[in-house]
């Protein structure tokens, strides 16, 4: 199979290309690049004007707000199939947030102008685009309220047990969470300090409540750290 070939499946397969007619698939395929990116890169940095929309092939990347002062809030990472970038398609301004490939990886590139034009043809694009757009911002609502309202040891389960949707593994002790994050990476998820992740998590292990074996973090009973997202910051 061609990489053009390949390239169309993945448009078809876009929530944001939903039931787009061939000729529309085809033109955003012909204007679509692929792009490699070292670990530690940027696909865009807040303030930055972009003139794109992507598609994630291999790789994570960690969505952030940074402020003018280097402080750091990640509001999600993003996995392969996912898509990002259409901000650029309403706006010229500068980016509001910061997304940093966390391992190497490649993405598609499909230029600004060319997205446009097929939606123009096509209005449904916008449609799919707004659906979209509603539904991404009611989850970043929903964070923000545990962000808000909940103390930090229940926002830090309620974090992980969303990682465990997507990332959890069933094995003999429970279940695993998949995925290579520090307590830096933690701290950053939940707007707490390293020191304070470091203290909870030594405390769930010691009441059998996430365990660390080899890197990893296993969760013998996923209950137990729901019971946690109730319970108030010590």
């Amino acid at each position: 199979m061609s990489i053009q070939t390949n390239v169309a499946d993945i448009i078809r397969q876009s929530p944001w290309f939903k039931d787009l007619p061939e000729d529309g698939v085809q033109k955003l395929a012909k204007a679509t690049k692929i792009e490699r990116y070292e670990k530690n890169s940027f696909l865009f940095c807040a303030g930055e004007i972009t003139k794109s929309i992507y598609c994630l092939l291999e790789g994570r990347i960690r969505v952030s707000i940074v402020s003018s002062i280097g402080q750091e809030f990640s509001l999600t990472d993003i996995e392969p199939n996912g898509w990002m970038g259409d901000a650029s398609l309403f706006s010229e301004e500068g980016r509001v947030l910061e997304l940093q490939f966390k391992e190497a990886g490649r993405a598609l590139n499909i230029p600004r102008n060319t997205v446009l034009a097929v939606a123009d043809e096509y209005p449904s694009v916008y449609k799919n685009l707004l659906q979209d757009h509603m539904l991404r911002t009611r989850q970043t609502y929903m964070l923000l309220g545990g962000m808000l309202f909940y103390p930090l040891k229940s926002r830090l389960a309620a974090r992980i047990i969303s990682l465990l949707k997507e990332h959890g593994v069933t094995c003999e002790e429970g279940t695993r969470l998949d995925i290579s994050l520090s307590q830096k990476d933690f701290a950053g998820l939940v707007l707490g300090s390293r020191q304070r992740i470091n203290k909870i998590f030594r405390q769930w292990d010691d009441e059998g409540t996430i365990l660390m074996k080899n890197g990893c973090y296993i969760i013998p009973d996923i209950g137990r750290l729901e019971a946690e997202i109730e319970l108030q910051d010590d």
